[in-house]
């Protein structure tokens, strides 16, 4: 496949030209699959918000590893505080009213330990790397 995109990559007058590349590309992927519906699919990615959590990472020439990026492990991390913050500070406020009842503490205190309860597993679910080995 690598091979494939770098002789595409050179038949290209202008290497910026991505427009024409993705002519040449829907091109292959018609005559590739004989399917007159590939021929008329536009194989344009979709526009989305890309939040790159893994990130891949070569070792060495025969061992890749994807290891979580630096934002999935400030999501996990703001998942954390913020559950800690919801049971403290649910607990305070809820403390702070003079109510006999301690559903609100219940409350404060449930939701917070999902919330970080949620942000642990993300955290240490994403600490080991899925690994690519010869």
């Amino acid at each position: 496949m690598f091979n494939e995109v770098k002789d595409l990559l050179s038949s290209l007058e202008d290497p910026n030209d991505i427009e024409g590349l993705l002519k040449e590309q829907k091109q292959s992927y018609a005559g590739r699959f004989e399917d007159p519906i590939a021929g008329l699919t536009d194989w344009t990615p979709v526009e989305s918000t890309n939040v790159n959590t893994h990130n891949l990472k070569t070792i060495d020439p025969s061992r890749m590893e994807y290891r979580v990026s630096m934002k999935s492990m400030l999501f996990s991390m703001g998942a954390i505080a913020s559950g800690m913050g919801l049971a403290i500070g649910g607990t305070a406020f809820e403390l702070s009213q003079s109510s006999d009842s301690p559903k609100g503490i219940i409350i404060a205190v449930g939701m917070g330990l999902l919330f970080t309860i949620y942000g642990g597993y993300i955290w240490y679910s994403g600490r080991t790397p899925i690994v690519f080995d010869k």
